[in-house]
């Protein structure tokens, strides 16, 4: 009986260990998303980049403001840490993803120039067609293209500079 017991407790001490390793083993939580159109709101020189969702208004500030700032009309999803209580309140943007910009999905990446050939490269590589010479020119810059795409083709329609 006392082995019966001393196996019993040898067993529910290695499932309560792995259990606890299971837990320190996992992913850390990613921060909540927020979606909405990207809005520029004040006046010169105190301008604030705002998201304007159905969660409410938010002032968007960190190290990723710069970029936020040429999305205005866009529309995101952003992951970051909120601060405040409306109407006050403040997302530290840690990413975001462009998912609409005038009713299209765009592409985005950074432009690079290859074997004579201008590609965007960002989550598909896309060797970019039809790209206008003021685009041609941003070799190294961060983009966001809307154009058509065939195989792994696209074709410019509009664009716009993220960050330089």
């Amino acid at each position: 009986m006392r082995s019966l017991s001393g196996i019993l407790w040898l067993l529910l001490a290695a499932a309560c260990s792995r259990a606890g390793n299971s837990d320190s083993t996992q992913a850390p939580a990613r921060s909540p998303e927020y979606h909405g159109k990207v809005v520029i709101s004040g006046s010169e020189p105190a301008t604030s980049v705002q998201l304007v969702g159905s969660d409410g208004n938010m002032e968007l500030v960190g190290d990723l403001e710069p970029e936020l700032r040429r999305l205005a009309g866009a529309t995101l999803a952003v992951h970051g840490s909120l601060e405040g209580q409306p109407p006050a309140r403040r997302l530290d943007v840690e990413s975001y993803e462009i998912t609409e910009i005038d009713g299209e999905p765009p592409s985005t990446g950074v432009l690079q120039s290859r074997d004579g050939y201008l590609w965007l490269v960002g989550r598909d590589t896309l060797k970019v067609v039809g790209a206008p010479e003021a685009l041609q020119a941003k070799a190294g810059a961060k983009v966001w293209i809307v154009g058509a795409r065939s195989g792994s083709e696209l074709a410019v329609q509009s664009y716009g500079v993220i960050r330089e």
